[in-house]
């Protein structure tokens, strides 16, 4: 199991999926993400959009710390029932965390603005080879507004140098992950 680092979920247990392709990330590593993330961003002003969710653990860790609202797509349907749980154990309301059960590179497309930038978690499973092409459609989706943050999470050895969309903030190791924040900026001028 894995724990809801901070907020006003901290501490609560989630069930994790069991098998050979899944990987939740790891307390330590989530702590580490957020903490690159905290002084960067107004977790009130932002949306959550997990777009692997497995376990929930990182989507729901943004809605713990303030997220106005967390979608978290999930392709198996057997693993969405783990994270309809979790997301019962944190007491989320459905108005504020929407589950999504469907690929997230055939679900982004409908993804709709929610009028605020989004902090997006992309953590594919590791032989899927999606973070290309879901960093391009990010890239120049609509939805996705500007100041909004991208945080992938990847195999250590990937190289994905992501779109021209986004600045590249932080990048670092840990172990075999590698954790890459990425940012949408404003426009010149505007912010």
């Amino acid at each position: 199991m894995i724990r809801i680092i901070s907020g006003k979920f901290q501490g609560r247990r989630l069930k994790v999926p069991e098998g050979r392709n899944v990987r939740p990330t790891t307390n330590r590593v989530r702590e580490a993400l957020f903490g690159m993330l905290e002084h960067r961003i107004v977790w009130s002003e932002m949306a959550g959009l997990d777009l692997y969710a497995g376990s929930g653990a990182l989507g729901l860790e943004a809605l713990s710390r303030g997220t106005q609202s967390a979608v978290l797509v999930e392709s198996s349907k057997r693993i969405a029932g783990i994270l309809r749980h979790n997301v019962g154990v944190c007491g989320s309301q459905p108005e504020t965390c929407r589950i999504i059960v469907d690929r997230a590179e055939r679900w982004l497309p409908k993804y709709e603005s929610p009028g605020i930038p989004s902090v997006v978690f992309l953590d594919p499973p590791y032989q899927d080879g999606a973070y290309v092409d879901i960093l391009q459609m990010l890239a120049t989706h609509p939805a996705l507004l500007p100041g909004s943050w991208v945080v992938v999470e990847s195999p250590n050895d990937l190289q994905c140098d992501p779109p021209s969309a986004f600045e590249t903030v932080q990048s670092r190791i840990y172990g075999t992950i590698k954790i890459q924040l990425l940012h949408k900026p404003f426009p010149d001028g505007c912010k």
